[in-house]
């Protein structure tokens, strides 16, 4: 397994724009914080441009904690967990194959990147994980944001070689997501339809696939999963939300480690719908449904409301409602629920 540090040829827009004005980038916000961890940190002069106090701010809507030192100086009111290909490769061992991670600082969206890769040849099972994405794209276009040390945002490439085009693929990888926090100790995670993970109703995280075809035939597909591994809660609360994350819910370890744990599950979920077809895996992925059974309310992308009961996915991965119009099948939509409204404020 290849892996290493800023090696990647990252878009060159600019890394700025954000919903929160921030006084200086975030690439330079993420650099000052791996100053304030190093053994010499700076001093009170490299805040002197903005102030402490508006630094401070700036790196806690990113998602870092600071204090006062006794110099006067900011100092990190806990570590960052950094992410580290060695770790990752250390964690995966003799099953690193075929992954070569490569983990950089700041981008724009670790999927734009890798789709861009792909199409100029880049190996199947190339990672690209970030610290910060400056412009995360979730399903239908969304924003994902993800704070600097309490999320993990990544994207992996997966050539098909001419594998028949298949439609349950986010399904899919949301069983191996399943499966790999199970075995990280995270309790109780499910599904919500089509790509969200949720914790006790509220979302922590999410899956985005972009796949490329020729004709019936899928070439290859960029994975996007993005997980609140400890976010900072008040970033949801801005957004008027409430976001869960995986370390109130039992996880102990650091991000690498999880990075390598999803990656050895992406793979062995994928092998075993390449071996076995998605049956299987549908049943497991119905286990994990949160809203099966339920009265839902479906967000159609024409803008109109279908009320139901949930009954499960197709052998397609449609959602299939119980209506008063009798069992009904969407392709795309949003789903919500009472429950899932009281947590988050609105459809997630």
């Amino acid at each position: 397994m290849n892996s290493g540090r800023s090696t990647w040829v990252s878009d060159q827009r600019p890394l700025g724009a954000s919903p929160t004005r921030l006084p200086m980038a975030p690439e330079r916000l993420l650099i000052l914080a791996r100053q304030l961890g190093s053994s010499v940190p700076p001093g009170p002069e490299a805040m002197v441009e903005f102030g402490a106090a508006a630094t401070a701010d700036a790196l806690a809507e990113l998602g870092v904690e600071t204090r006062a030192s006794p110099t006067g100086a900011l100092a990190l009111a806990r570590p960052v967990d950094w992410l580290d290909a060695a770790v990752v490769a250390r964690c995966l061992g003799n099953q690193a194959e075929p992954f070569q991670v490569s983990v950089v600082d700041c981008v724009g969206s670790t999927n734009t990147e890798l789709l861009r890769a792909a199409a100029l040849g880049a190996p199947h099972g190339a990672v690209l994980a970030a610290e910060l994405q400056a412009a995360g794209r979730g399903r239908g276009g969304r924003r994902w944001e993800g704070g600097i040390g309490s999320s993990l945002v990544f994207s992996v490439l997966w050539r098909f070689h001419g594998q028949p085009f298949f439609e349950t693929l986010a399904l899919v990888v949301g069983v191996a997501v399943i499966r790999a926090l199970a075995s990280a100790g995270v309790r109780d995670a499910g599904l919500k339809w089509p790509n969200d993970l949720l914790l006790e109703g509220a979302k922590a995280g999410g899956v985005l696939v972009e796949s490329r075809s020729s004709g019936a035939a899928l070439d290859f597909a960029v994975i996007g999963i993005g997980l609140n591994v400890g976010a900072d809660p008040r970033r949801g609360l801005r957004a008027g939300r409430v976001g869960a994350d995986l370390r109130a819910s039992g996880f102990q370890g650091s991000r690498s480690e999880l990075l390598a744990c999803l990656l050895l599950h992406l793979r062995r979920t994928l092998a075993q719908h390449e071996a076995e077809g998605f049956e299987g895996l549908r049943q497991e992925w119905e286990r994990a449904h949160v809203h099966r059974g339920q009265w839902v309310t479906l967000h159609v992308p024409d803008g109109s409301l279908v009320e139901g009961r949930a009954l499960g996915i197709s052998a397609r991965g449609d959602l299939q409602l119980e209506t008063a119009q009798g069992t009904r099948s969407f392709r795309s939509g949003e789903v919500s629920s009472q429950a899932t409204f009281a947590t988050t404020g609105g459809p997630l």
